[in-house]
């Protein structure tokens, strides 16, 4: 239909590992993080935090976390918002200590089940590598799924900044990934 509004499902999202480019705004940097505020208390943008240099949102990842970190700068009469993304590392640093952590209780209690007398091979043999070796594969697997989700959900968030804004994404080049 020409000239309806277009619905969220006929905007077009970013492909799955979109960067995140720069955008301008008519409005100034303290203008800019206060509608951003009004519309975070108004639940219509999650995680948003203010901080000194401009304001970070929360971009949920499944099952690691992100956070979209930009920093919002005078440029003439309005300002430019630059986005970087940063992994949230609390979350994948305690699951590889609690995944590392359970591998030896676990194979005190497989001794405790496989007694020694039933003249079987000894379990280090056979049960370091069932659970140790899969760890890299898993995490592999893990990191790809929430990259995807991650950038999934930070391609709406960026959209909803603009929105709220009244942005325009400046050309790349695009902000780099840190870890």
């Amino acid at each position: 239909m020409s000239g309806s509004v277009p619905t969220s499902r006929e905007q077009p999202v970013p492909p799955p590992s979109a960067p995140v480019a720069p955008a301008t705004t008519s409005l100034g940097p303290a203008e800019v993080v206060d509608a951003l505020d009004r519309a975070a208390r108004r639940g219509r943008l999650s995680g948003f935090r203010a901080v000194p240099e401009g304001f970070v949102l929360d971009v949920f990842g499944a099952p690691f976390d992100e956070r979209l970190e930009c920093a919002v700068r005078a440029n003439g009469p309005g300002a430019s918002i630059v986005p970087t993304r940063r992994r949230a590392l609390k979350v994948p640093v305690v699951f590889a200590v609690v995944l590392l952590l359970t591998v030896e209780p676990g194979r005190y209690f497989m001794d405790q089940l496989i007694p020694g007398e039933w003249g079987w091979i000894d379990t280090r043999w056979w049960y370091y590598p069932l659970t140790i070796l899969p760890i890299p594969f898993m995490w592999r697997t893990l990191m790809r799924r929430s990259k995807s989700a991650a950038d999934e959900h930070a391609g709406e968030q960026w959209a909803k900044v603009l929105a709220l804004t009244h942005s325009a994404e400046a050309p790349p080049p695009a902000p780099a990934r840190l870890e």
